[in-house]
């Protein structure tokens, strides 16, 4: 898909359809809610740090992997 194809609505309305159909895909086949944190093994607020920032703690969570 091509953003120059849509407008800044039509984008968003698109947007938004995928991840409501990402998140029906999941609850329906894990059985868990899309988007609660706990089913996450990492979560990084990636507003409070830029992409460095980001990038710096999921390689550390890595590093200490057992």
């Amino acid at each position: 898909i091509e953003k120059a194809d849509y407008t800044d609505e039509q984008m968003e309305r698109y947007i938004n359809d995928v991840n409501a159909a990402r998140a029906n895909y999941y609850n329906h086949y894990t059985n868990q809610k899309w988007g609660n944190s706990s089913t996450y093994h990492l979560c990084v607020h990636s507003d409070l740090v830029d992409v460095e920032g980001s990038v710096e703690t999921i390689l550390a969570y890595l590093d200490n992997l057992k």
